[in-house]
């Protein structure tokens, strides 16, 4: 109920053009999937972080990319200590989320990372990354 009301207000507010930009209810469905992840449900935790950056153009920024990869990376460092089992649902779920990420933050560069190739790090390149990870982490 908070969430839908969060959404609505959000809605109404650029609707009326008084705000240009809202995140309000992308963090909170960050903030949900985060907690949801540490308490070990990485079922509907990794769900609703995927949903909190849709639509990719507007939610996927340095700062939610940055609490976004904790939880995948929490989570690849249970599958590899096998504490997690994941389903192929939930796998193709997460390659179709990091070839979306890929494709929208080829030009969103992480600026606080140096890079030892001379090339900037972008949002993309890291969730090419993960993806290899969760490809490699599913054999």
């Amino acid at each position: 109920a908070v969430m839908k009301a969060i959404a609505l207000e959000e809605d109404n507010a650029l609707a009326m053009g008084d705000v240009t930009e809202s995140y309000h209810n992308s963090i909170v469905n960050l903030a949900v999937g985060t907690l949801y992840c540490e308490r070990g449900n990485y079922d509907f935790g990794i769900s609703r972080i995927i949903k909190s950056l849709e639509p990719f153009d507007k939610n996927l920024s340095p700062d939610t990319w940055f609490y976004t990869k904790r939880c995948f990376l929490a989570l690849a460092s249970k599958i590899s200590k096998l504490m997690f089992m994941m389903n192929d649902a939930m796998l193709h779920e997460i390659i179709d989320f990091f070839d979306d990420v890929t494709a929208e933050g080829t030009n969103i560069v992480l600026d606080d990372i140096i890079s030892l190739t001379e090339q900037p790090i972008t949002i993309a390149s890291e969730s090419r990354q993960l993806k290899q990870l969760f490809m490699t982490l599913s054999k």
